[in-house]
């Protein structure tokens, strides 16, 4: 399959994500950790199931595959805990572009090092363009959600949201990595069998937090339990299987791209896709946000 239609299906895995995400944004948001919890079960699940059937219900496991696996499932764990760390730290509206932007120079740096790419010109500026569109991004939302809680912050206080901040993205290019490095492995299964012992690993990993924070506070237990409502179910389940068919392509489209390229191109369409939604859901946009649209779309067009 050739790389412009893969980035035009990742394109629209992601537009889906989003607009599910949309209808199941209450799920979590302002409850306890129980829930939260609960809500990655089932969606592990979920993935489990998407992925065993995309393999036909033949995944395999060697041993090569379940180390991949188990490294990519504390890495997406890992990537959790420190979202969660964000959001104690400081209520900074764009953290996580900052994050990705972030990542993206990593990411990048990581494939001219590590894998002998050609820091050429073109790749050079295309990644300029992706950090300059992640600033219009922050600034645009910052100036809609206010930059930070109203509280001033010193520079001892900022320390630890510039490590958190710099951990997601060093988190970020990790994860990049070992899907580049499994993909180009010829010791491993497939791609399916990859994600799907990954997610069963992460099902297991948050049943066990999930049973000890219900020990502790049977609150929590009945709050967690209406989760399990069947239209919420639905969104849940559209929201992931959106989010497995873009892991797919987005493997697919590492095999066949330099890290280099890859990284910038994708966040371009991350850029764009969320224009796109916001558009859709009718939600306010300042000018910014349309200048990083414009320069993503320039990013991809060189």
């Amino acid at each position: 399959m050739n790389v412009p239609l893969l980035l035009f299906l990742s394109a629209l895995a992601s537009l889906g994500a989003r607009a599910f995400s949309k209808l199941c944004s209450d799920m979590v948001v302002g409850h306890s950790k129980a829930r939260y919890t609960l809500f990655y079960a089932v969606n592990g699940i979920v993935s489990c199931i998407f992925f065993l059937v995309a393999d036909g219900f033949r995944v395999a496991l060697n041993l090569p595959t379940f180390i991949y696996s188990l490294v990519f499932a504390i890495l997406v764990a890992a990537s959790l805990f420190v979202s969660l760390w964000l959001l104690k730290l400081a209520t900074i509206s764009g953290v996580n572009i900052l994050s990705s932007a972030f990542g993206l120079v990593l990411t990048s740096a990581m494939g001219f090092l590590a894998f002998s790419e050609e820091p050429t010109p073109i790749k050079l500026i295309r990644i300029a363009l992706m950090v300059i569109a992640a600033a219009f991004v922050f600034i645009d939302e910052g100036r809609i959600n206010g930059k930070t809680d109203g509280k001033k912050r010193g520079l001892r206080a900022l320390l630890p949201l510039f490590f958190a901040v710099t951990l997601s993205a060093v988190i970020s290019c990790l994860v990049t990595l070992v899907t580049k490095l499994y993909v180009t492995s010829d010791a491993v299964a497939s791609e399916n069998s990859f994600f799907f012992w990954t997610n069963v690993l992460l099902v297991l990993g948050s049943a066990l937090f999930f049973v000890l924070m219900c020990l502790k506070s049977r609150t929590a237990f009945r709050d967690s339990m209406s989760l399990l409502h069947p239209k919420k179910l639905i969104s849940l389940a559209g929201n992931t299987l959106c989010s497995n068919a873009g892991s797919l392509i987005a493997i697919l489209l590492v095999a066949q791209m330099e890290l280099s390229v890859y990284t910038p191109v994708s966040s371009a369409i991350g850029i764009i896709v969320a224009v796109i939604a916001s558009l859709i859901f009718r939600e306010r946009l300042g000018l910014f946000s349309y200048l990083a649209a414009a320069v993503a779309c320039g990013a991809m067009i060189i």
